[in-house]
């Protein structure tokens, strides 16, 4: 799926299995915790808890995070992003 970013022709692969679907994201973002910035803003703004235009975030955000996925994985972190179940 396209997520320019890095550049323009970027692209991460969503892998489906048993236990969920994990992204491998490349360089998408350069650290979980610059996606998890990015998903916290979409997901605020998703529920209404703020409208300001200021927020903003990587428009791909929202396709990955439909695909609800268990992880994803960036090409130059060791750390990986997981949703907050709680």
């Amino acid at each position: 799926m396209p997520t320019p970013g890095h550049t323009a022709g970027h692209q991460a692969i969503a892998v489906r299995s048993n236990d969920g679907t994990v992204v491998l994201a490349g360089q998408a973002r350069d650290t979980a915790f610059e996606y998890g910035s990015d998903q916290l803003a979409w997901r605020a703004r998703r529920e209404g808890r703020v409208n300001d235009e200021a927020i903003t975030y990587l428009p791909w955000i929202g396709r990955l995070q439909e695909l609800d996925p268990r992880r994803i994985v960036f090409a130059h972190d060791y750390a990986v992003w997981e949703p907050n179940d709680a």
